[in-house]
């Protein structure tokens, strides 16, 4: 492996690009017009009218979301709707209202057509007739256009296609003239072949059909922002480039009378009943189960219909798959939909708990608020995902394959909301499938916390013992979630609110509310009110001259800073943490990294980048010592303030002994030494040498040995490197990812003995392409550069090489483990009735270490992916051999390490739940839920706003 040496000496970082998130969707009916190609008179008032009406809905539909503006109080402003707390309502003012404001709709945006400020916005609107119904027509030309026009998408947005518009377009005109062939050779039916236009409409323009607006209002990776809010990214120029090529590829294989169906399935594939997968890297060794940016899902739509066909009656099986590969955001969005449904169970087993004599009357009343409050939850929820849906309907949407399980995850949660009894299902399948662990856990509520993230520091739910006894109950039952009595953390409200993220405190502040802890309750002390210059003016209101605050008349800058809190309840909250894991495909994800992250903790470097650990000194002292590592492998020290006194003799007073400000008791065992240790030692050359392989893709400089600074080429060195590939590709040969990523496979023009070989890919030169290939090369060759060493290493027979590949792997893999707060993962799975599991993820890291520390660890190599096979102590007491298994691989275009577990192996670790089976005459919680889901599901489904999927 020594063949690069000279050609990699340095690096630089890889560039990453976002795509700016813009929807464009466009009606396909063209306007009917009289048979002279002109228009009646009667005909441009009446449209007149309803573009006016249009327009004056859009100012109304603004008006929920916007607050009162005395800006628009003045003569000349446009018209402006905003909200009136006062009388709940949207009022407008501005524009044909002047300084007046009124009604101009109901509190949800829905205008009042019968009010006089409806009446005047429109006839407002109208007077600019001639104005609006030129740029009307000039629209409709712009639109005919674009519905016509192949590329017009592309084009119409240069800054999301930098780079390779112009390519995207070529390719579109290739597809089209490829489809025009097909058909003068009568290859596809007439509905395909009837006029230029109908073929074209398959392949650009904006009408809805088109396989480049499917792309340009489709879905690319999608997940969480730093507050925690579900965020998606357009398809990449790169992936749209890609999934032309796909198509074309397979028109020409419609050409041969007998298709190389091995060609059609690495390049097509069936996805449930109505809709098809385009592999977009059928030249990759992955294959395209491997759910990242290699393909795309669509409907199957005419065209693509018609090539299923054509390849079966040809004698190809078009392949059928599933695609339930788990994620992160899966994880995510599936756990906080379940949180609600756990919430409810557990509040209202705390109120039947609670009152045991209660008469069915009371019961009745005593639950009434729980159902309240879960309605609320259960209608933000619906509106969070019909907002995130709603942009673009799955139907008319590709959605790339890394995203697409999340995609009908969505989709199963909204239809579960707005089908009939759909709520109420859910309902029964939770209470059965968690009821025995909510029963046994006994908590009074749950707090969700399921928000923003950051490394080892996610808690998914705290389930919350309040009172006297709450302590001994959190205590214990914290065996029911594998964790210890000294796992129990205690907290007052204002302590677990303040230390919380601010996506997290709304829901914090809420649940503390209907626990009866109002936030005024939280401080002992209060601000002094008398420290404000300005209160707010109790005669004002929204639409009047007068001033929203006026001088504050008890103000005294002189004031003490605070005052005590008449409402102040001391309260101690006793929580128990939980998290939320999804099995699929009996696979449990426990985490992933950054391939370039998971370098930088094998070192024991600073961690850069989004969500770093909150406390990395604290983090680092955790995993190392988990994982039974000494100062000596990781060059960790112990911590200074730990090795302070606690105590020191009183300035003032020798005699005496006050606290050390300088001592700590709760800062982190270890924090950096000046040195590194034997794993830093073990790792630095080859940290150097994977980011060396940047070097493919980018320009970088280094010093010669005659001291001249030489920068290098990118197109150079990757065509040394693909000679070696092609030539004598030492680890791995055509099963390894850069020998795939740098070749490609095409038919064998010599025969049919093999049916295809690999050529060249275009790596030299600066055209988009050749950037691209050189790119997703450079990534590949990290992870195969990687996988060989560490295999190297562990299976040879130098004993320190050795050691430091167990080392370095058992870090970056504890890394994707490791969880800061001890906590009870629940693991649920989709199929109804399903067992779910309770495991300590943190029992598996310290098992992990054991093993490391006892060289029992047994380490395994296939491919890309690493198999660690260990021992550890179940809930049962008794010892299980299992196995951990890492995999590098390629993650929205960039190296990524993840963890996984199988089912059966968490099961032994930790312990399988039963399902509860309800006595319904004898189960209070079971014929409440029963007999109140009707309800809500009237409330959520009325009015179905949109059918969004």
């Amino acid at each position: 492996m020594d063949y690069f040496l000279e050609l990699l000496k340095s690096y630089d970082k890889l560039k990453k690009r976002k795509f700016k998130l813009t929807y464009i969707t466009e009606a396909q009916d063209k306007k009917k017009k009289p048979d002279n190609g002109k228009s009646t008179q009667e005909d441009m008032d009446a449209q007149n009218n309803k573009n006016a009406e249009a327009l004056a809905l859009e100012v109304v539909k603004a008006g929920p979301q916007q607050p009162f503006n005395d800006e628009y109080k003045r003569g000349g402003q446009p018209p402006y709707a905003y909200f009136s707390k006062t009388k709940q309502e949207v009022q407008l003012m501005g524009g044909p209202m002047g300084s007046r404001a009124g009604r101009v709709a109901d509190a949800a945006g829905n205008p009042d057509v019968s009010s006089d400020a409806w009446k005047k916005l429109v006839n407002f609107f109208k007077d600019g007739k001639d104005d609006e119904l030129l740029r009307q027509q000039e629209d409709e030309i712009l639109l005919q256009q674009r519905l016509d026009t192949l590329g017009s998408l592309v084009e119409s947005d240069p800054e999301r296609f930098p780079e390779l518009a112009q390519d995207i377009v070529a390719l579109e005109k290739e597809n089209n003239q490829q489809i025009d062939e097909l058909c003068r050779k009568q290859v596809l039916p007439i509905h395909i072949c009837k006029g230029d236009l109908n073929t074209l409409q398959y392949i650009g323009g904006s009408n809805a059909k088109s396989l480049e607006s499917k792309l340009f209002n489709g879905t690319g990776f999608i997940g969480f922002d730093e507050n925690g809010k579900m965020v998606r990214e357009q398809i990449g120029e790169g992936v749209f480039a890609d999934t032309f090529q796909t198509n074309l590829q397979l028109l020409e294989l419609l050409e041969k009378g007998k298709p190389d169906c091995d060609q059609v399935n690495k390049r097509m594939g069936l996805v449930g009943k109505g809709k098809v997968v385009l592999f977009t890297d059928p030249d990759g060794q992955a294959g395209p189960m491997e759910l990242g940016e290699g393909g795309v899902v669509v409907d199957k739509g005419g065209l693509h219909q018609t090539m299923i066909d054509i390849f079966t009656k040809s004698g190809c099986t078009i392949e059928s798959y599933e695609f339930k590969g788990s994620t992160n955001s899966l994880n995510e969005t599936k756990g906080r939909f379940n949180e609600h449904f756990m919430g409810l169970i557990t509040r209202v087993y705390s109120a039947v708990r609670g009152n045991p004599g209660a008469t069915p009357k009371e019961k009745s009343d005593l639950l009434k608020p729980i159902l309240d409050g879960f309605e609320q939850d259960m209608k933000s929820t619906l509106a969070s995902l019909q907002e995130f849906a709603g942009q673009t309907p799955m139907a008319v949407q590709a959605i790339v394959l890394e995203s697409y399980p999340l995609m009908e995850e969505i989709h199963s949660e909204l239809q579960s909301l707005t089908e009939k009894e759909g709520v109420k299902n859910l309902i029964s399948q939770m209470y059965v499938q968690m009821g025995g662990l909510l029963k046994e856990l006994q908590a009074d509520n749950i707090i969700a916390g399921g928000t923003a993230q950051r490394l080892g520091g996610k808690v998914d739910n705290f389930f919350v013992y309040t009172g006297d006894d709450g302590l001994a109950r959190a205590q214990q039952n914290a065996g029911s979630l594998g964790l210890l009595p000294e796992d129990v953390v205690t907290r007052t409200p204002a302590e677990l609110y303040n230390n919380a993220t601010e996506a997290l405190k709304p829901e914090i502040e809420k649940t503390l509310t209907r626990q009866g802890f109002p936030a005024d309750t939280w401080e002992e002390v209060i601000p002094n009110p008398d420290l404000e210059e300005f209160i707010p003016n109790p005669k004002y209101k929204e639409g009047s001259d007068a001033d929203e605050e006026i001088p504050n008349p008890k103000y005294n800058p002189d004031a003490p800073e605070t005052l005590p809190n008449p409402n102040y309840t001391p309260v101690e909250l006793h929580l128990l943490s939980a998290g939320n894991k999804l099995s699929v495909g009996n696979q449990i994800k426990f985490g992933d990294l950054s391939l370039n992250r998971a370098i930088e903790i094998a070192m024991g470097n600073p961690i850069t980048g989004s969500s770093p650990p909150e406390n990395e000194d604290a983090w680092y002292s955790k995993l190392d010592e988990s994982l039974g590592f000494t100062a000596a492998e990781t060059g960790r020290i112990s911590n200074p303030v730990l090795e302070q006194p606690e105590t020191i003799p009183n300035p003032d007073a020798p005699e005496e002994v006050i606290p050390n400000p300088d001592y700590d008791p709760t800062a982190p065992a270890t924090v950096r030494g000046e040195e590194g240790g034997s794993l830093a030692t073990y790792f630095g050359s080859i940290q150097k040498m994977y980011k060396a392989c940047d070097t493919i893709s980018q320009q970088a400089q280094y010093t010669g040995t005659d001291g001249q600074i030489t920068l290098t080429n990118p197109s150079q060195v990757a065509l040394q490197l693909q000679s070696v590939a092609l030539g004598n590709f030492e680890y791995g040969g055509e099963g390894s990812n850069f020998y795939n990523a740098c070749t490609r496979e095409i038919p064998n023009p010599h025969g049919d003995d093999p049916k295809t070989i690999r050529e060249r890919k275009l790596l030299d030169g600066d055209t988009p392409e050749a950037k691209g290939n050189r790119k997703k090369a450079s990534e590949a060759l990290k992870r195969d550069y990687l996988s060989y060493r560490l295999r190297t290493d562990y299976m040879g027979n130098d004993p320190v090489k050795r050691a430091g590949a167990t080392n370095a792997l058992c870090r970056m893999a504890g890394a994707t483990i490791m969880e800061m707060s001890e906590m009870g993962q629940i693991v649920t799975e989709e199929a109804v009735g399903a067992e779910p599991l309770v495991i300590n993820q943190n029992d598996i890291l310290r098992g992990l270490g054991k093993a490391r520390k006892s060289k029992d660890l047994l380490i395994e190599f296939e491919g890309s992916t690493q198999h660690l096979t260990f021992k550890v102590k179940g809930q049962d007491g008794k010892t299980h051999e299992i196995t951990y298994s890492t995999n590098l691989e390629r993650q929205k275009d960039r190296p990524a390490m993840t963890g996984h577990i199988k089912k059966e192996a968490a099961a032994k670790v930790g312990r399988r739940i039963d399902p509860l089976q309800p006595r319904v005459k004898e189960d209070t919680l079971y014929q409440f839920l029963q007999g109140q889901m009707s309800l809500l599901e009237k409330i959520l489904n009325q009015p179905k706003r949109s059918q969004v999927l």
